[in-house]
């Protein structure tokens, strides 16, 4: 296939190339931070696998899905304001107080719409980190 222009179009290829040339720029370095970024994403996401390696392999689900981080704030003794981190169990999964460990649920397709529709209550989320305080 052939195309013929003539030199006053190619002059205007040559303008816009010359204008858009800047942003091409722009936009090559904001690629090489973005791979350079995606790099270091992985790498502490395989640090990340290989310190949960253990609980995968055990119970079959990652940290995160089990566990969601809460940070509290409070005041310590001399009256200076201090923030607790607690890691309180997620919607996945719930305490049986009778038999002394945490069960973990999987709902199906049909209960995950509905669940979707129902939200935690702070009286939950706060039994839950008193729960894993006393543990």
């Amino acid at each position: 296939m052939k195309k013929s222009i003539s030199f006053d179009e190619f002059q205007s290829v040559k303008r816009v190339a010359q204008a858009c040339n800047p942003l091409k720029v722009k936009r090559d370095k904001v690629q090489a931070k973005i791979e350079a970024l995606q790099a270091e994403y992985n790498a502490y996401d395989t640090q990340i696998s290989a310190l949960e390696a253990g609980i995968k392999s055990i119970i079959g689900f990652r940290t995160e899905e089990l566990v969601k981080k809460i940070i509290v704030p409070g005041t310590d003794k001399n009256g200076k304001e201090i923030k607790t981190t607690k890691y309180v169990p997620t919607d996945i999964v719930t305490y049986d107080k009778d038999k002394k460990q945490y069960v973990i649920t999987i709902p199906d397709a049909s209960e995950a719409n509905e669940d979707t529709n129902a939200s935690d209550t702070e009286e939950e989320v706060s039994e839950d980190a008193q729960q894993s305080s006393n543990e």
